[in-house]
């Protein structure tokens, strides 16, 4: 009871001290404040919040003191411990929070719970271990650490092999040795050759199509000259009866008007055979003076290529 007691007026000195710094309370002395407040109330997670934040923003002997207390209360062994040992490092033997915070210390000790975290003999050289998200130094491999009771995630990674996670909880008064290593290799890719795409290009049959082509102008040169013929024919006669168009009698006006006919479709025959035999007559000729055209387009890692 006398100790408790004690605790209690070391407690008050902060904040009378921290009342007297200002009229107006700076954000630590009211974070403070609300802490005391919440652990009057038995309210202990609220309260550890408000030291913790008061103790980031003005480092206070009082702060600490109350934090450390709060943080024994949830069960932070550790946590409460390593703040009792802060707190004799910070101020003098002749405080009397100092003989507080030892004594404190003393008999928190023996309930603090201890970790050794070491990797298995096989686990590559570059191997990295996370406890509680963070990184762990490699002297403070394999070597006990002490930790608040509960459970605490252990974490390894290593290049080219899968990650591996565990979650071990931390008992009060014991040591727990954890090894771990990374997980298996990841499997390796398979080198395949670059994809390539290859399209020929090649032109539609020439030699055919040319042949084709050039029989149809032979026709339409035929059927061009047969109609010629027969214009030129009809003409001849129309010309004995007919002047400019003006015939003598019915019958010359219908040779006239037929021979004009004959001669139109001569006209479009012989033109359509004359195109006929210059396509024919250029398949033919690319045909024979131009090898198979290929194409390749080819992807890769590299890049894009292509040959013609």
């Amino acid at each position: 009871m006398a100790s408790r007691l004690t605790l209690v007026a070391a407690v008050a000195i902060p904040l009378v001290c921290r009342g007297a710094r200002a009229d107006t309370p700076d954000p630590a002395d009211t974070l403070f404040r609300q802490g005391r407040a919440s652990a009057d109330a038995g309210d202990y997670p609220r309260a550890c919040v408000a030291f913790a934040e008061s103790l980031r923003l003005d480092a206070a002997p009082g702060t600490l003191l109350n934090l450390a207390d709060c943080e024994e209360h949830v069960g932070k062994f550790a946590s409460a411990w390593g703040h009792f040992q802060r707190l004799q490092s910070v101020l003098p033997a002749t405080d009397e929070r100092w003989e507080i915070a030892r004594e404190r210390a003393a008999a928190l000790g023996p309930r603090v719970p201890w970790i050794t975290i070491t990797l298995a003999p096989d686990a590559p050289r570059d191997a990295r271990v996370f406890r509680d998200d963070t990184e762990m130094d490699a002297s403070h491999l394999a070597v006990p650490l002490p930790v608040d009771p509960g459970p605490h995630s252990v974490l390894v990674v290593a290049p080219g092999r899968e990650s591996r996670a565990m979650t071990v909880v931390a008992v009060e008064r014991e040591t727990l040795p954890v090894v771990t290593a990374p997980g298996p290799l990841l499997p390796r890719e398979v080198s395949r050759p670059a994809p390539s795409l290859a399209l020929s290009l090649a032109p539609a049959p020439s030699r055919p199509a040319a042949w084709i082509a050039g029989a149809a102008g032979v026709v339409s040169l035929g059927v061009g000259t047969y109609f010629g013929s027969r214009a030129l024919a009809e003409r001849h006669w129309s010309d004995a009866a007919c002047t400019a168009g003006l015939c003598v009698n019915a019958a010359a006006l219908a040779e006239y008007e037929s021979a004009r006919s004959d001669a139109r479709a001569a006209d479009v025959a012989l033109g359509v055979g004359v195109v006929a035999l210059a396509v024919g007559g250029y398949l033919l000729l690319t045909s024979r003076t131009q090898a198979r055209a290929v194409a390749a387009l080819r992807v890769s890692a590299a890049g894009m290529g292509g040959a013609w």
